[in-house]
């Protein structure tokens, strides 16, 4: 699986890709800090989108907008097919 690594806080973190996908011309990836779960079965995940490209790097942003969050959790969750997102 393919890893990025983002800056947060002025923190580096590295996230796992797990599925991308394309929505209205933007580009979202569902992402996973480290594959293992919380005790409960679930695996924390994040969803990003792209905001910009420079030259060969891509900035991207944590989705936190309810309506959005809930609408592309459902095309990541169609396209994972076994998999249920919870925002």
């Amino acid at each position: 699986m393919e890893k990025i690594k983002l800056t947060a806080d002025g923190e580096e973190i590295e996230l796992t890709v797990l599925e991308q996908t394309r929505v209205a011309g933007k580009d979202y990836l569902l992402c996973s800090d480290d594959g293992e779960d919380d005790g409960e079965g679930d695996v924390p995940c994040y969803i990003l989108r792209a905001v910009k490209n420079e030259g060969e790097d891509i900035i991207y942003e944590f989705v936190d907008e309810d309506d959005e969050l809930e609408y592309i959790s459902k095309i990541f969750e169609e396209l994972l097919e076994d998999t249920e997102i919870r925002s």
